[in-house]
């Protein structure tokens, strides 16, 4: 098994935990919700943070004001759609009794969790919340 599907697995049992009057099958489903949502958070962060892809392109083949036009709509692009999945974890969260945390660093977990019972993946411990994996 690799440490993906480990973490993956680790998730789904802390919720179930923290779900114990929901049916497990409900609670499989919901965790790959949050799951999927979690992985695209984590690759818009990743885009964010490296730019456009024309970024990587000599100056000879794209002039600046182009490129910032480009940067732009990709910014915005990113932006919306990480509202609108927020905006549905949010939303999973509220009907579970949870309280997400939305982070911006590709470095660690961009989606965190506050289960009932506090347990927790994150440096930050508690107050960070559980990371969902992607």
């Amino acid at each position: 098994m690799t440490s993906k599907q480990q973490e993956r697995q680790e998730f789904v049992a802390q919720l179930t935990r923290a779900l114990p009057g929901m049916p497990p099958h409900l609670v499989v489903q919901k965790a790959k919700l949050l799951m999927r949502w979690g992985a695209t958070l984590q690759r818009l962060a990743e885009e964010s943070c490296n730019g456009h892809p024309a970024q990587g392109m000599p100056a000879t083949m794209i002039d600046a004001a182009h490129l910032g036009k480009l940067q732009a709509a990709w910014d915005r692009r990113i932006e919306h759609q990480e509202e609108r999945i927020q905006r549905l974890a949010e939303a999973t969260c509220k009907e579970l009794g949870m309280v997400p945390n939305f982070g911006g660093d590709p470095r660690g977990y961009v989606f965190k969790v506050h289960l009932c019972t506090g347990a927790s993946n994150t440096w930050g411990g508690k107050e960070e919340g559980y990371g969902v994996p992607s």
